[in-house]
């Protein structure tokens, strides 16, 4: 599948979702060793080497990702991503209860709802089939809107101030958190942060 940027949709759109913004943090509990937090817990790359950290069943041990802090049950909520010039990073929601040990293959029917880019202006969002998106200007940032009303988990190029895509009528009886990576190295041109704004 493919889906295009909406370069049409209404500045207000994402003025409107805006004004749900929340103020989210990395949870250090649940990342994978590798990972590397700001003091502030805003920030997080991919260092060169395994913490020993204590591995309990919250902590990724595979997968490099990261959960934020914050659960969200009802109500609307809006975050912001700096992804800046990465090459690759996955940002979106997950059901809180998921397990996070060995492999995991992103889609909605497994309860994670993630936009990706793979590589330098190859996007996708996890569908499935993946869902490949056509983005004209690359985001330096990106927006979250989770939407429990209406049902629907949207992504934004605050960037080019554009709507990526959608997730609409997605089904969770379970409360939803943040969820982050910031990729791999690929060979030392995505060593930058994930950062959350403000």
């Amino acid at each position: 599948k493919l889906s295009t940027e909406m370069k049409t949709f209404s500045v207000l759109e994402l003025t409107g979702v805006q004004a749900y913004a929340v103020n989210v943090l990395l949870d250090e509990e649940t990342a994978h060793p590798n990972l590397i937090f700001s003091d502030n817990l805003k920030s997080v790359r991919l260092g060169n080497k395994c913490d020993q950290l204590p591995d309990g069943p919250e902590r990724f041990d595979s997968c490099i990702f990261t959960l934020g802090s914050s659960s969200f049950l009802s109500g609307r909520h809006y975050w912001e991503v700096e992804v800046g010039d990465k090459t690759g990073w996955v940002l979106g929601v997950c059901k809180a209860s998921l397990s996070r040990k060995g492999s995991i293959t992103l889609s909605p029917e497994n309860g994670y709802w993630v936009v990706m880019m793979m590589k330098r202006n190859e996007y996708q969002a996890t569908t499935f089939p993946p869902t490949r998106l056509q983005i004209r200007e690359p985001p330096k940032r990106v927006g979250i809107f989770l939407d429990f009303t209406a049902r629907g988990i949207s992504f934004y190029n605050v960037t080019a101030r554009s709507h990526i895509y959608t997730f609409s009528r997605f089904s969770s009886s379970g409360p939803l958190q943040p969820i982050f990576s910031p990729g791999v190295h690929d060979g030392g041109k995505n060593m930058g942060p994930l950062t959350i704004c403000p």
